[in-house]
């Protein structure tokens, strides 16, 4: 019988999606400071980047991108709330950064996602590997 249908695939992936659900839950308490909300994505990154390996086993990369994606245009908002209101620059640097390395984890973890699609369809050609890992932006530069 295939791993989709054993009952401890079943529960691994429940537990993923409540994890993932949790995270989110989390992030959004975090939302009425920038700096709480800062504070609280970095560890949040820090826990999806020493956890990747149980993301891509599990074949969940892709919720853990989604949990990047999500931090990612939250600071977008958030800057633009700041800009409007006090324009502070350390508040508007620690949200760049904080920006720029959820888009990093959300690249890694696309690349995880898409290695795995390709060790699950047999792929072997390194250079169909190297196009299916690489971002949008990547393939229109």
């Amino acid at each position: 019988m295939s791993r989709y249908f054993s009952e401890e695939h079943t529960t691994n992936n429940f537990t993923a999606v409540a994890v993932k659900d949790r995270i989110l839950h989390e992030l959004h308490k975090a939302e009425c400071s920038p700096m709480e909300y800062v504070r609280k994505a970095e560890f949040i990154l820090e826990v999806l980047c020493l956890t990747d390996g149980l993301w891509n086993d599990l074949s969940y990369s892709y919720k853990a991108k989604e949990i990047c994606d999500q931090i990612v245009e939250r600071v977008r908002q958030f800057k633009i709330e700041v800009e409007r209101s006090t324009n502070n620059k350390q508040i508007m640097t620690r949200l760049e950064i904080l920006r720029v390395n959820a888009s990093k984890h959300s690249i890694a973890f696309f690349r995880l996602q898409s290695d795995k699609f390709c060790d699950a369809m047999g792929v072997t050609d390194e250079e169909t590997r190297r196009t299916t890992r690489m971002t949008n932006t990547e393939l229109a530069g």
